[in-house]
């Protein structure tokens, strides 16, 4: 914040450095004030990080290869859909009866217990509108319910082996018996088996895709009660609400658009310029997938807006393009893979855009999932998605002409009850290549003008540049300022000074310079006055 007390002297002088002032009254050991004698109440070094500071939070602040002072702001992300509401695996149900033919059961003799298997193989069925390739998956939630009713007048034993299914790291196996009663005859058995966790091969041990198999070995005890052709087992399996934590396999295009995203730019919120110009401004666009399948992304709107609400948009191919993001390979499930793209003045408009002075920029993308469709195995986790951010980018090496913020401090007008008339006298060397000016207006309380002080007035001159826009030799200037007893009687119904601080580059905005980390402002301040008690 010390940049800001430079650039409101006198708001500081008259209300902290007032205070403190009085404070120290007892340290200087006389309460008789010489007026003609100029008494330092502060002082300081300041940069243009200091600055930021002083005027927003949301500015990062570092430097270039040159030492150059880069402010950066950073935007929120945007995200894709998750990929589990971009993939389904929908329900599933395979039915089939289970008969024995006329040569399995002619000729049976009493108590002989006979055994037969049945093979089962059904198709998956994709998502509607999709050619999916189902290899394999990991569920994260799903039942599997069967339900068995048959009429064999027999007892027997059925088991049913789901090989392509693995639960607590075991193959998943049901046994159904029953004992025959002739007065109450038949089978009826359900069961619901809780799919988490469980592991499915879709591929009939890697030869195919889509495949669900099972395999049934059927036992019956014959003891002379008639079988015919027509007894039946009628086996239903349903495969309820499957979701995947991890599905492999081949899938079809998907498409996504994120919600829009802004980011405010706070340092230039209310500011207005004559001109302004930055020569290398850019944004850094970062996507990053978790998409085990090729994955495109497009902007498809990037907008600026300034403070009077006028919208700007991004042109230039770097807009219009379609961007290649990188994918995880098949060993780097879970990772999420970067690819950036940057938005420059080779490829956009982005200078005119700065120029323009926004103070939020607003954008959202559209992309692709699997856009090539699928040629070679892919995976999706559940949480798959593509995200996306930027950062704005902005190196102080332009001009700028005429550049005004305006900030409100609150202040207690009150606090000057004690001051006769005033001079105030800051001392300045400057390192920066900017001269800066500052208004500062006294408010009331119904935010009515009451004075206005440095009005047209110059704080700082800038200092001496060379060829490329570096500071090579600071510049010392001295600014006084006479506050009036009557003006300082105006100013106790004070409760707020609006500060209107103008920049330009060089001494009237037309040169292009570099502001440098180490470029400085010194500054220091004394008040001649008289106190009444």
């Amino acid at each position: 914040m010390r940049l800001a007390k430079f650039l409101i002297i006198p708001a500081v002088l008259l209300t902290a450095c007032t205070a403190e002032f009085f404070d120290d009254l007892d340290k200087i050991g006389s309460v008789y004030w010489n007026p003609e004698i100029g008494l330092p109440i502060a002082s300081g070094t300041f940069t243009i990080a200091d600055y930021v500071d002083a005027v927003s939070s949301e500015v990062t602040v570092s430097q270039d290869a040159n030492g150059v002072v880069v402010f950066e702001y950073t935007g929120e992300e945007v995200k894709s859909d998750m990929a589990e509401d971009m993939i389904a695996v929908p329900d599933q149900s395979f039915s089939n009866a289970i008969n024995l033919d006329l040569t399995d059961i002619s000729g049976f003799l009493t108590n002989l217990t006979f055994t037969k298997s049945f093979d089962y193989d059904f198709v998956v069925v994709p998502e509607a509108g999709s050619n999916d390739e189902l290899d394999s998956m990991i569920f994260k939630s799903g039942i599997l319910n069967i339900d068995i009713n048959g009429d064999f007048p027999v007892s027997g034993q059925m088991d049913v082996i789901f090989s392509s299914i693995t639960l607590a790291g075991q193959t998943l196996k049901r046994t159904y018996s029953w004992t025959h009663n002739p007065s109450n005859p038949g089978q009826a058995f359900i069961e619901n088996i809780d799919l988490s966790d469980a592991f499915i091969d879709y591929t009939k041990n890697g030869t195919m895709a889509n495949n669900f198999s099972f395999h049934i070995d059927l036992t019956i005890n014959y003891q002379g009660q008639t079988i015919t052709q027509a007894n039946s087992l009628d086996i239903i399996l349903t495969m309820t609400n499957p979701k995947f934590r991890i599905v492999y396999g081949k899938f079809a295009q998907r498409q996504f658009i994120t919600d829009q995203q802004n980011v405010l730019l706070g340092i230039l919120e209310k500011v207005d310029a004559k001109g302004f110009y930055l020569d290398d401004p850019q944004i850094d666009f970062n996507f990053k997938s978790s998409f085990g399948l090729p994955v495109t992304a497009k902007l498809t709107s990037l907008i600026a807006t300034n403070s009077a609400g006028a919208t700007l948009p991004f042109t230039g191919s770097i807009v219009t393009n379609t961007t290649s993001v990188a994918s995880p390979s098949i060993n780097e499930v879970g990772s999420f893979i970067e690819t950036s793209i940057v938005i420059n003045k080779d490829n956009s408009n982005i200078v005119d855009i700065i120029a323009f002075l926004p103070n939020e920029l607003s954008y959202q993308f559209e992309g692709s999932v699997d856009p090539q469709g699928s040629t070679v195995e892919q995976f999706v986790l559940d949480t798959s998605q593509v995200i996306g951010s930027y950062t704005v980018r902005l190196p102080l090496s332009g001009r700028v002409e005429e550049f005004k913020s305006t900030k409100d401090f609150d202040f207690e007008g009150s606090d000057l009850d004690q001051l006769k008339q005033t001079k105030i006298i800051l001392h300045t060397t400057n390192g920066l290549p900017l001269t800066v000016g500052v208004e500062l207006v006294f408010l009331d309380i119904n935010n009515n003008p009451i004075d206005t002080l440095f009005s047209g007035t110059n704080f700082l001159s800038p200092g001496t540049t060379d060829g490329n826009g570096f500071v090579t030799s600071a510049t010392e200037n001295t600014v006084e300022e006479l506050i009036s007893v009557e003006q300082i009687e105006k100013l106790k119904s004070t409760v707020k000074i609006r500060m209107i601080s103008i920049l330009n580059t060089g001494i009237d905005g037309t040169k292009n310079v570099k502001i440098r980390m180490q470029d400085e402002v010194k500054a220091n301040i004394y008040i001649q006055t008289a106190l009444s008690f």
